[in-house]
């Protein structure tokens, strides 16, 4: 893994992009979910863990445009913080 991204549950996930894991493994992300579609309710919560190596993978694009590529060849995991959390885009 090149980076670690924190992710936490919320009740009503159709708002977010929210991650689709396999182990620690973020697979992708599904973005604003219909309601009972969710592949899960775990979100970023904006907390990362980066690697050097990162900096491989930021040509042009934004930070989630890495994190898109790194999911994709399954180079981003996942950890599930359970402490207190708010959206400050709210």
């Amino acid at each position: 893994s090149v980076a670690t991204m924190a992710l936490t549950t919320v009740n009503d996930p159709s708002s977010y992009g929210v991650a689709k894991l396999k182990g620690r493994t973020i697979l992708g992300f599904e973005e604003k979910p219909s309601s009972g579609e969710e592949p899960s309710r775990l979100i970023n919560a904006g907390t990362y863990i980066l690697e050097p190596e990162v900096f491989d993978y930021l040509e042009t694009g934004s930070l989630e445009d890495v994190f898109e590529t790194l999911s994709d060849v399954r180079k981003l995991s996942g950890y599930i913080y359970g402490g207190d959390w708010k959206d400050f885009s709210k």
